[in-house]
């Protein structure tokens, strides 16, 4: 558990822990990744992250689940300002949940990063997420089999945009003043 505060702080998880935040600690940073997420069942709760970068850095995330992290929960955090908010790379069955998500209100929306970013990653569960000021809301990429349930996206470019997500479900999203609701390819 980490309690309330504010850090400059990375965070490499490598073991399957639960880091819990007590009454939303920050951790800040100026670019890069706040949370890498490398172990199998890893979890992170409660955090408020806050990038004060004002660059598009594309390698930069607020959380980043790394491939093999299989399972990992990312749930009831608020990322601020973040290129891409939570971005996960060749991870299976990661749950995505109750996330409130605002991109870089400086740069235009084209070059903002994504508020959900996955890539090969399979069986993933994303469910209940605000997300507002994105590039994309939520980026899905050769991943399927996932559940996208109940997120809501705002002010963006798409407000869900996949390529080659085949036997996904969305149901009970909403999108609203996004250049594009849904752009399905």
């Amino acid at each position: 558990e980490v309690g309330s505060g504010e850090y400059r702080e990375r965070i490499r998880i490598t073991k399957s822990v639960q880091l819990k935040g007590i009454d939303n600690p920050v951790l800040m940073n100026n670019g890069g990744v706040s949370i890498v997420i490398a172990a199998r069942g890893a979890q992170v709760e409660g955090f408020t992250i806050k990038d004060e970068c004002t660059d598009s850095d594309v390698n930069s995330a607020g959380i980043y689940i790394a491939k093999g992290a299989d399972g990992a929960v990312v749930r009831n955090n608020r990322i601020l300002n973040a290129m891409h908010a939570i971005w996960s790379v060749s991870a299976r069955g990661t749950t995505v949940e109750r996330n409130v998500i605002e991109g870089r209100k400086n740069l235009d929306r084209n070059y903002r990063g994504n508020g959900i970013y996955l890539t090969d990653s399979q069986e993933a569960t994303v469910v209940g997420n605000t997300m507002d000021l994105c590039r994309d809301g939520i980026y899905v990429e050769v991943t399927h089999d996932g559940k996208f349930v109940g997120n809501e996206i705002r002010n963006s470019r798409y407000g869900i945009h996949t390529m080659w997500a085949d036997r996904s479900v969305f149901t009970g999203n909403k999108v609203t003043g996004n250049l594009v609701g849904m752009a399905i390819m």
